[in-house]
């Protein structure tokens, strides 16, 4: 049923709850599974620095800094996705990663659209409404634009 599965995960405490449930349907559906983190530029918070740098306003140290902090963070991912990749593989389950940048909601559909992805697994926490309001969120975004079935993988919520 589902041959290509994309998990996208990010470094939430959900991400390893999202990774089991695409694990367990690769394995029950002999399917493939592509990995993927998206990393955030974090341009908006670096914005003047990188202008300043590119017109020689200040050092260009900023825009190395800025330059050697990104390279860091797309090696902690490729790391990371590996460790999950390895667990995959033990369970003979194929799987492929990669680390993208950007906005991750429509980095997630561009993705999954280009590798003819059947399902997303993607983990859903609840945010206040007003900081959903205002930051979007990953998950409405991939279910909203997603081209194929998307799984959403949310903590248990408590009945009191």
């Amino acid at each position: 049923m589902f041959q290509k599965i994309l998990v996208a995960l990010d470094r939430s405490p959900l991400a390893p709850l999202v990774f089991e449930h695409g694990l367990q349907l690769a394995s029950k559906y002999n399917g493939n599974l592509l990995l993927t983190h998206c990393i955030d530029l974090k341009v908006w918070e670096n914005i003047g620095s990188i202008v300043d740098a590119s017109f020689g306003l200040t050092p260009s140290s900023k825009l190395q800094q800025f330059e050697q902090e990104h390279l860091q963070e797309i090696e902690q991912c490729r790391q990371w996705l590996e460790a999950y990749s390895q667990q995959a593989i033990a369970q003979d389950v194929t799987v492929e990663f990669n680390c993208g940048r950007g906005e991750a909601g429509s980095w997630i559909c561009n993705l999954a659209r280009n590798w003819g992805t059947d399902l997303i697994v993607v983990g859903h926490r609840e945010k206040q409404r007003l900081q959903k309001f205002l930051l979007g969120s990953v998950s409405q975004y991939v279910l909203n634009h997603a081209s194929c079935c998307v799984l959403l993988v949310q903590t248990e919520k408590k009945l009191s």
